[in-house]
């Protein structure tokens, strides 16, 4: 075991090559079964004031975890090489500071837009 409990693994050769031979061939529909999104259109389900409790709660998930990765793209960026291109792990960083800020905007919105008669499924 590492750190904190962690489990190292290593991709073998084997591996490597089907992981680059699933990377080059996408699927040709992308299915995303996403149980959070569920949630979001079940929030009728719940009383007026629960649903918006569930939208500040999810806002404030939101941006504690937006806030954490800020902080941690902000240290990488940092030690960063001026004028080098960014690591893929830095781009896939971005794609999770864009997705938290967008969940934010949208969270913000629904709860401006979100009235008794639309929580109650009107």
């Amino acid at each position: 075991m590492g750190p904190r409990g962690r489990r190292t693994y290593a991709i073998t050769n084997a591996g490597r090559a089907e992981l680059r031979r699933w990377m080059r061939n996408p699927p040709d529909q992308f299915n995303v079964r996403n149980e959070f999104v569920l949630r979001l259109f079940l929030l009728s389900a719940l009383e007026p004031d629960e649903a918006r409790a569930a939208l500040r709660g999810l806002l404030a998930q939101n941006d504690a975890a937006l806030a954490d990765l800020r902080e941690q793209v902000d240290k990488f960026d940092a030690l960063a090489e001026p004028g080098t291109p960014p690591p893929f792990n830095r781009l896939v960083a971005e794609f999770g500071l864009r997705s938290f800020e967008t969940l934010r905007d949208w969270a913000l919105w629904a709860l401006d837009h979100l009235t008794e008669d639309a929580a109650a499924g009107g």
